[in-house]
């Protein structure tokens, strides 16, 4: 089976209780759309763990990006941007490993997918970008090294696909549209819940939300804040929520 997860956000034992709830096995492939680390309790222990699995494929989120720019770049602005956004326990776990285990994580992720525009499954063809598609048709997947500055902060940044107004898109990107017949778009970045099609199940938990007759998938939850983790499995469509403790359970 082939599942989607994104803006994991350190939630270590949230992502480890999706793994048990669909039985994850070698024979299965994980897409993480981005954002594993920054905001939660254990992201370099969760960066590491999927950097390892073999059949768990990371692609690199805008936390990610910050990151690969402060420390590998050695990017003052890039540094000071990240300590806006949460980096205090993804930096001081960082700092806790030895040089050649924080140069090793460093390269592993500089090499990481931006866009795979191309997976198939049962037929049908997914492309998947952490806030967005790129501006131009591309084939294969673009690599995080292999892209330019302004590709990677078109698609780590955007928010052009919070509101939607499919009119105002589809005039916008009718050419790009009609080159991806048939293809539905998987991203994160934004949580559903300050999206325009933003949904809930019971106990008003924000779910994987979709629009655009099915062809926009917006993954984000909320796990960064504490609210559920979720899965979308590719074959058969199934969502699968991690469980949060009892005292933050909402309604």
């Amino acid at each position: 089976m082939h599942y989607v997860m994104s803006d994991i956000h350190g939630k270590y034992d949230y992502f480890m209780d999706i793994l048990k709830k669909i039985n994850f096995s070698d024979d299965d492939i994980l897409y993480i759309n981005g954002d594993v680390i920054d905001r939660g309790e254990q992201p370099i222990k969760l960066l590491k763990y999927i950097l390892s699995q073999k059949n768990m494929i990371l692609l690199i989120g805008n936390h990610e990006h910050m990151m690969l720019q402060a420390l590998l770049s050695k990017d003052e602005d890039a540094m000071y941007q990240w300590s806006c956004n949460g980096n205090e326990n993804t930096l001081k776990q960082f700092e806790e490993l030895t040089l050649v285990e924080q140069y090793s994580l460093l390269y592993d992720l500089s090499q990481c997918p931006l866009v795979i525009p191309n997976l198939v499954v049962n037929n049908r063809q997914y492309y998947i970008a952490h806030a967005t598609h790129l501006k131009y048709y591309i084939e294969d997947e673009l690599l995080y090294k292999d892209a330019s500055t302004s590709d990677r902060e078109r698609v780590l940044w955007s928010r052009e696909y919070a509101r939607l107004s499919p009119v105002e898109l589809y005039q916008k990107f009718s050419s790009l549209y009609n080159s991806y017949r048939n293809t539905t778009l998987i991203i994160g970045h934004t949580p559903v819940f300050k999206c325009s099609y933003g949904q809930k199940r019971s106990g008003s938990l924000p779910k994987i939300s979709r629009s655009s007759k099915g062809h926009l998938i917006n993954m984000d939850c909320g796990c960064a804040r504490s609210m559920p983790l979720g899965c979308l499995c590719l074959e058969t469509q199934e969502e699968f929520y991690a469980d949060l403790p009892s005292d933050l359970r909402l309604g």
